[in-house]
């Protein structure tokens, strides 16, 4: 009986030890996640500024969408997520889990951008909000549309990569 007992303890610890290896695991490459481009935006040349290059990745199905940039602790400037809905609705976004204070350009149909959110707090879970419908939403470094003049009324278009 003593045997028994000793050999479930054993197997119960290597059970937990197991359980601890691959939680140890998923948490590391959560917070591993490096950019992966898959296309281009460009926000088009204004009386503010020139044609604005940004190296993006889609956000485009609803896990895609939950995670966005969380557990990221670095986008390089040209560098953003662009957020796809299948229609048009009111955009409602935080920060938990994200580590990198961003901001939010939110762009109807057509291209257009329509309300911007800037210098969003990291790990806040404060609702980000647009004060108008839209459809898409790039998410870049804070500080990007301050820098380069981005200003509600540009224009974007963007373009997958071929694989």
């Amino acid at each position: 009986m003593k045997q028994i007992n000793l050999n479930l303890i054993i197997v119960l610890i290597i059970a937990l030890l197991s359980l601890v290896s691959v939680l140890s695991c998923n948490e590391q490459i959560k917070h591993n996640i490096k950019f992966q481009q898959e296309g281009f935006l460009r926000i088009l040349s204004s009386e503010m500024h020139d044609t604005l290059l940004v190296k993006i990745e889609f956000a485009e199905s609803d896990s895609e969408m939950m995670q966005g940039l969380m557990y990221r602790h670095e986008m390089a400037a040209d560098e953003g997520m662009l957020f796809i809905y299948p229609e048009v609705k009111e955009m409602y976004f935080w920060m938990k889990n994200t580590y990198i204070p961003l901001d939010l350009l939110f762009i109807d149909e057509d291209g257009e951008i329509v309300d911007l959110q800037e210098n969003a707090t990291p790990l806040s879970e404060k609702s980000i909000m647009s004060n108008v419908l839209s459809r898409y939403v790039l998410e870049v470094n804070a500080g990007f549309c301050e820098k380069n003049f981005v200003i509600i009324g540009d224009k974007v278009i963007w373009s997958k990569l071929e694989k």
